[in-house]
Order: C-alpha cells, then sequence, then structure tokens
C-alpha cells in the first residue's frame, strides 16, 4: 500500500511590534495591533526639497489607544524610544506623548504598507518624530544620560569653517542652500571635550530631541546657517524627516554644549525646560539650580556669552 504524505507549510508568525518595558519584551502581531480598531485620517507632511505639502491619507490607529488596548501604563516617568528597523531612533517624553498626537498607520492611501510595516507619525508636526519601519518601542525608565555640565558651544562653533556640502555643479557655482559646517568638523570640536563614541543627542528650539548614530546619519551632514540666523541640521543623506530646525545644543553622555546665540538671551530656566534638566548642572564650574536659575540669563559681554544676573 503506498502512502501520498501531505505536509502543511505552515509560516511563522511574524510579530509586527515588540514592546520593551524593563527587562521584559512584549511581542505583538497585526492582527493584535488592529484590535484597538481601525482610524482614517489625513496626514500633511512639507516635502522640503520640493517645497510643497503632499497629504496622505493613513489608516491605523492612534498610539495611546493601542497602548490602553494592550494593557500598556503611560502614567510613569520615563521616555518613549522609537526604533525603526533599521535601527533609526527617535526618543520623546512622557509628557510629548500625552500631549502630542502619534499615530501608528499600516495604510497609506489604501495600500499596505510593504512587508505588513508600521510608520509612526506625529500628526500637526508634518515628519517631526516620524519612524517609517517602526520595529519596537522602548519604554526607557532611563532616560538619555542625565546632562550633569552644560558648555557654551558658540566660541568653538564660530570658528569652524563653513563650506560646500557636495562639489559645485556643472556650472562650477555652489548653491547656497547647501552650504555650512561639516557635522565631521562639529564631531573633531566635540572630541577635544568629551569622550565621544558615536551617539550624539541634538536638541531644537521646539523642544525637538533627536538620538542619532554619528556613524549611520550624520557623516553626511551639514550644519546651515538660515536667514534668520537660526541653524539647521540636515543632510543630501538624510531624510528630511530627520532635519532638525533651529538647533540649540548637542549632547554625548552627560555633557550639553548649547548654541547661545540661538537662545537669543532667554532667562537660564529655559534651558531647564528645552533640555529636560532634572536639577543641579554645572555651567562654567559654576553650579546652577532649577530654582535659582530664573534669576539668571544668557547674555554676551565683551568676553563673548555668559551667564549674567
Amino acid at each position: 500500500m503506498k502512502y501520498l504524505w501531505i505536509i502543511l507549510l505552515v509560516p511563522a508568525l511574524a510579530y509586527a511590534l515588540t514592546i520593551i518595558d524593563g527587562n521584559t519584551s512584549y511581542q505583538y502581531n497585526n492582527d493584535e495591533l488592529k484590535a484597538a480598531g481601525d482610524t482614517l485620517i489625513v496626514h500633511e507632511i512639507y516635502k522640503a526639497k520640493t517645497k510643497q505639502r503632499v497629504k496622505y491619507n493613513l489608516k491605523g490607529q492612534w498610539l495611546n489607544r493601542i497602548f490602553d488596548k494592550l494593557g500598556h501604563p503611560k502614567s510613569r516617568n520615563f521616555s518613549y524610544i522609537f526604533i525603526g528597523s533599521d535601527g533609526y531612533k527617535s526618543e520623546v517624553t512622557n509628557e510629548q506623548i500625552n500631549n502630542m498626537k502619534f499615530f501608528l498607520a499600516w495604510e497609506i492611501d489604501g495600500k499596505k504598507i510593504e512587508n505588513d510595516g508600521l510608520h509612526l507619525y506625529c500628526i500637526g508636526l508634518s515628519n517631526m518624530y516620524s519612524v517609517k519601519d517602526l520595529a519596537s518601542i522602548d519604554l526607557n525608565q532611563n532616560p538619555s544620560d542625565e546632562i550633569k555640565s552644560i558648555f557654551i558651544f558658540d566660541t568653538v562653533l564660530n570658528a569652524l569653517k563653513i563650506s560646500s556640502e557636495e562639489v559645485p555643479s556643472e556650472k562650477g557655482k555652489i548653491n547656497p542652500y547647501w552650504t555650512g559646517i561639516h557635522f565631521t568638523d562639529i564631531i573633531k570640536a566635540l572630541s577635544t571635550m568629551t569622550d565621544f563614541k558615536d551617539r550624539i543627542t541634538v536638541y531644537g528650539m521646539d523642544g525637538l530631541k533627536r538620538n542619532f548614530s554619528y556613524e549611520k546619519y550624520l557623516k553626511d551632514t551639514i550644519l546651515h546657517k538660515e536667514e534668520d540666523g537660526s541653524w539647521l541640521l540636515k543632510g543630501r543623506k538624510l531624510l528630511s524627516g530627520m532635519w532638525v530646525k533651529k538647533v540649540i545644543a548637542f549632547s554625548v553622555e552627560d555633557k550639553c554644549f548649547i548654541i547661545a546665540e540661538s537662545l537669543k538671551e532667554q532667562k537660564l530656566s529655559s534651558i531647564w525646560e528645552l533640555l529636560k534638566l532634572k536639577d543641579n548642572v554645572m555651567i562654567k564650574n559654576k553650579s546652577y539650580s532649577r530654582e535659582a536659575s530664573s534669576r539668571y540669563k544668557i547674555g554676551k559681554s565683551e568676553k563673548g556669552y555668559e551667564i549674567l544676573e
């Protein structure tokens, strides 16, 4: 007697998203995420390269509703680190999660995202905080290295050479839109003041905070000075959604380097808010507390930018 064996190949269950909460990782497939329901919204994105606004129809769900459905708490004091499949990271605070509109999309303009992927968008803020092909969310209970020392970086920054990000065009002209300080030169300057390895955090005046791998994202970028005098971190190989407008500071481990000129002589207390400082920090070999910071401001004197009372 002959037997016919039929082997059924059942594909392994693919997990769309991993949520890391402390020492425990939770993995969810698309069906579990979609159990929070479908929501259709229109998201408008500004394309910096074409200077046009483009609208997308997104199908997915608000991130807070997904967290509610999955049972992950939002009340603890931690930051959220969104991690893409390529290793890109975007970090936001618990306060930002509750006050901003984060949307997890699984369809764009009626089509599923390739490979059943997920894109994260911050609605109303163009590409800010967006992460394509979101792979995991780390509920980080130890947000970025606590800043202990602040250095005024203006003198060092202004001494760096402004050059073209690329070779001149065929006509021999350099496009002023792509001139600036090579980020490689900034890293060289920072390396003389801190033990720089690869990770660096860039802060914007609007509260944006991005954690970058220098080797992966910033090696070919420039810090470009805009017409209003503010600094823009950008690069042809860096997605426009990852650019940082009105850069005010960089931090490496527990050291932060501020661009005082960009702070427009604000009170020192504003730095506590912009950099999310906890309490005492050292500035020019003097300790300042959050409580006392309102009595001081960053101002310009004959010696350059200083802490003035």
